[in-house]
């Protein structure tokens, strides 16, 4: 990828809604959605109604296969992710994904082999941290000085099924989930790591 031209991204795989937000985002910052894909036809038509300058006739191995794509954005199903990326990075393009990354340490494997074989970045977005205000000013703060130096965290994320939001099928498949602690959990364990300046848990 040179650095004369805008970051091209295609977002696969739009299983949860953060895909809009990692969009939103990557734009805001200049980079340009080329395109989307999903097998699920109503993903393909939400997500295309909100952003409808992005294409939506091409296969998800033209999207994968175009040398003009630097980056692959996915908020696939859980146990997809790992995949999908391995496949992104082989044709030699960055990976972008909504956490959890993986569901199983094999895929957390198979990820870093690709990673070591091409060169390519597969990388995990937490929008708690990166995409809430409060967030982020807490973390200015704690760069700053303001409160001291950080010697403990606790973390309170409940995430309830009030009803009014009807969950896909695949959230209570574990082998598809992946597990409370490895969706909701990483979220707070990402953010200890941050505000405590740790590299490793």
């Amino acid at each position: 990828m040179s650095n004369d031209h805008p970051i091209k991204f295609v977002a696969i795989g739009l299983a949860h809604n953060h895909v809009y937000d990692m969009a939103r985002r990557l734009m805001a910052a200049g980079a340009e959605l080329v395109a989307c894909w999903d097998d699920d036809p109503a993903n393909l038509a939400a997500f295309a109604a909100a952003y409808p300058h992005a294409e939506t006739t091409r296969f998800m191995d033209d999207l994968l296969a175009d040398p003009a794509i630097d980056l692959v954005v996915s908020a696939a199903i859980h146990d997809e992710r790992g995949a999908l990326g391995v496949r992104a990075m082989q044709q030699g393009k960055d990976f972008l994904c909504t956490k959890p990354g993986f569901t199983t340490l094999e895929q957390l494997e198979a990820v870093r082999r690709a990673g070591a074989t091409t060169g390519c970045r597969y990388t995990v977005y937490f929008g708690e941290r990166v995409g809430n205000p409060a967030t982020v000013l807490a973390g200015e703060l704690v760069r700053g000085g303001a409160i001291g130096h950080v010697v403990h965290t606790a973390g309170f994320g409940p995430h309830r099924l009030f009803g009014r939001v009807e969950r896909p099928a695949w959230v209570f498949q574990h082998a598809r989930y992946g597990g409370i602690l490895n969706d909701l959990a990483s979220h707070q364990i990402d953010q200890f790591l941050y505000f405590t300046g740790s590299p490793s848990a």
